[in-house]
């Protein structure tokens, strides 16, 4: 049989191989020729085994994705039941990533043997799906309740050698999977053409099913553990287990099929699966090829700051050299106790081998002068380390550096770099990352009018290794005009020139935006604690005042924050922000005293306070972030909405179900945001009035987001 499924017979087994790069997805062709294949290898009296194997590196690792929500004939379901319905023993070979749809054919074979390096597992409840083909219902059969729930609400693969334990695996290859699953099939194909026994088929296992009120009991703590969850398909998970167990495994797995339908529609599975592939696409390789991206093993850190450490860290733990060069050897000592007793925490709690510590802080070193950076492969230099009078110019420090050196300016939240247009270099680059550094896996990847295409794709490369979701931005100019003397004339000497910025615009925008709706709804009636619970109980990983607090008030130009500033309060510290703070400094309490504050600034102000409701607060909120987003939209930077809703998702703790603001608007409806907008819009417009990206989407019948379904 040619075509993406081949059928080949050998020494008495149907090998049966699916060949559909890079993932050999299980796309409705793919089920189509399986089930046929199958179907011949049954009816030819030469076969007695079918191996099912995936040409390349991997065992089917899921469904098309392009095929999502398309309900195209043959169903997983059809063909699974095809398979398991053989009276001939059907193998699977498992290698590579054996996920969802991929899982759940390998489910439906007979046996199972897997290489040393396979991974197996049901990932579909991190984008809001019900696993499908019968897989809720094999699984739980295989492997018994506790396991199956396990694995399919985790949500994380698994290795060989435990797929092995729990029973999911039959055998874990020794040597090369190809030739030991041949065997393997051969010998079962013999011995059951010899003794007559039919295939062992997981629909009709029922050994773990027998104790119905030790189920039901776990189940019931599996659903309380559930109670505060906002999300809906692990709770429909459970359901279809339990459907293992009150209904025959047809009926069951037509339950699975009717749960799997309800979730793929629903608004909060459309809000994953866009969340999904934002963070995957935003972060391809845009406008540049990634070939050409350089190979780098040592890298150079100028500065000493909190984040340079963390960056020091960082690169050591992904293999890289690592020199240090501060102006001041105080400095420089407080940055390597700063990182070795991180380290030192790490080890004892079991999370570091001394050994590894030992081989990092081997390949760490320190100076106070820059030219011991001259082998460095790549330059980063922390702006948080110096003043602005004292730093270089990117042009000045590429060219200490070796010609080949790509230098990158370092920023963490809202600390910027500003050059003239003729300071720039090929080899010169942005970098904006969140803190912490070693959690927060988004960055921003800034280009300048002359980075190169190499300089970007080497950078790139360096984030990936790091495990960094880098979006790609362009450098904005802004005007710097000299200030007038007087009589009005310019300033002498100096004419008028455009600089570039080199600090985060995505994160900076979608978070002046939310500073400035906090700013209003304050002063219009709103309190710290109500703003905070509300976009908390939305979802939000921390309220907008708790993360003000965090960036410290100083940071903040709206008028609320200034006046709290003059009474001393200056974010999360002793002294308190929006908020009071415990006293380590961990937990945000509500403080009566900014209230009380609040209120003498509306009535000094002629203010009457208005009651805001949670939904209202968090209308204007998402609002915010919304139209500042479609403000980046075709403008210079060159955002796209994922890349906003991707940083707003991993850099900014927007909660993930929700999707993102673009996501959120383009799910509410963008002529009703635009409503909504232009209401929202009299109390201040320079935060609610809408974008023009909003009129001109509406009026061509677009979406911000391309639907993932």
């Amino acid at each position: 049989m040619a075509g993406q499924v081949t059928l080949r017979i050998e020494d008495g087994v149907a090998l049966v191989g699916i060949d559909n790069p890079p993932a050999n997805a299980l796309s409705r062709d793919i089920r189509r020729d399986l089930i046929a294949a199958v179907r011949n290898a049954i009816d030819d009296p030469v076969v007695s085994a079918i191996l099912i194997e995936g040409q390349g590196t991997t065992f089917p690792s899921g469904l098309d994705q392009r095929e999502w929500g398309q309900n195209l004939s043959p169903s997983l379901s059809a063909l699974n039941a095809v398979i398991e319905a053989s009276p001939k023993p059907v193998v699977a070979a498992l290698s590579g990533s054996v996920i969802e749809g991929g899982l759940s054919l390998a489910l439906a074979c007979h046996y199972r043997i897997a290489g040393r390096m396979a991974r197996m597992g049901f990932p579909d409840v991190t984008v809001g799906s019900v696993p499908q083909g019968g897989a809720t219902q094999r699984l739980t059969r295989l492997i018994g309740v506790e396991a199956a729930l396990d694995l399919m609400l985790g949500g994380q693969p698994i290795p060989a050698a435990e797929a092995r334990r729990l029973g999911l695996a039959d055998l874990v290859a020794t040597g090369r999977l190809g030739p030991q699953a041949f065997a393997y099939a051969r010998e079962l194909g013999r011995e059951m053409a010899q003794s007559g026994l039919a295939p062992r088929r997981s629909s009709a296992l029922g050994e773990h099913l027998r104790d119905g009120a030790q189920i039901m009991e776990h189940l019931r703590r599996r659903r309380d553990a559930l109670a505060r969850s906002r999300l809906q398909t692990p709770a429909r998970i459970i359901d279809c287990v339990e459907a293992a167990m009150m209904m025959p495994f047809d009926g069951a797995v037509g339950f699975e099929e009717t749960s799997f339908a309800d979730t793929l529609t629903a608004p909060q599975t459309e809000a994953l699966r866009h969340a999904f592939f934002a963070e995957r696409r935003a972060a391809r390789a845009q406008g540049f090829d990634p070939k050409q991206a350089r190979s780098v093993a040592r890298m150079g850190l100028i500065g000493t700051s909190a984040l340079s450490t963390a960056m020091a860290m960082q690169l050591l733990e992904n293999g890289f050299e690592v020199v240090m060069v501060g102006a001041d050897a105080d400095a420089l000592v407080r940055a390597h106790q700063r990182m070795a007793a991180s380290y030192e925490r790490a080890v004892k709690l079991g999370q570091l081998r001394r050994e590894v510590l030992e081989a990092r802080l081997e390949r760490f070193s320190t100076s106070l002068d820059v030219t011991a950076m001259h082998a460095a492969d790549m330059v980063f230099y922390d702006g948080h380390s110096t003043s602005t009078a004292d730093r270089p110019d990117p042009e000045g420090l590429a060219q200490q550096l070796s010609p080949k050196a790509i230098v990158v300016l370092l920023t963490a939240g809202r600390q910027d770099f500003t050059f003239a247009h003729s300071d720039l270099d090929p080899r010169v680059v942005g970098l904006h990352v969140f803190s912490p550094l070693q959690l927060v896996r988004c960055a921003e990847l800034i280009r300048f009018v002359r980075t190169s295409d190499a300089t970007m794709a080497t950078l790139h490369a360096v984030m990936r290794k790091m495990g960094k979701a880098a979006v790609c931005v362009n450098g904005t100019p802004v005007f710097d005009a000299p200030a007038p003397q007087q009589g009005g004339s310019e300033a002498q000497g100096r004419p008028a020139q455009a600089l570039m910025r080199a600090g985060s615009r995505i994160a900076t925008a979608l978070n002046d935006a939310i500073a400035a709706a906090v700013d209003v709804l304050l002063l219009m009636g709103a309190t710290p604690w109500d703003l905070d619970l509300a976009l908390r109980d939305y979802g939000f990983a921390i309220g907008p005042c708790a993360m003000l607090d965090n960036a410290g008030l100083s940071t903040n130009m709206g008028a609320v924050a200034r006046h709290l500033l003059q009474e001393g309060r200056v974010g999360r510290s002793l002294e308190g922000g929006f908020l009071r703070w415990s006293t380590d400094l961990r937990s945000p309490e509500r403080d009566p005293e900014v209230e009380e504050t609040l209120h003498a600034i509306r009535a000094a102000a002629g203010i009457e306070a208005y009651a805001f409701s949670p939904s209202e607060i968090v209308e204007r909120v998402l609002a915010a972030m919304a139209n500042a987003g479609a403000r980046l939209m075709g403008g210079p930077l060159g955002a796209r909405a994922i890349d906003i809703d991707m940083v707003a998702l991993v850099g900014l703790g927007f909660p993930r179900w929700r999707g993102g603001p673009m996501c959120h608007a383009d799910q509410l409806g963008l002529l009703r945001m635009q409503k909504r907008l232009h209401a929202y819009g009299d109390e201040a417009p320079d935060i609610w009035a809408p974008a023009p990206a909003w009129a001109e989407a509406i009026k061509n019948g677009r979406h911000f987001i391309a639907r993932a379904v």
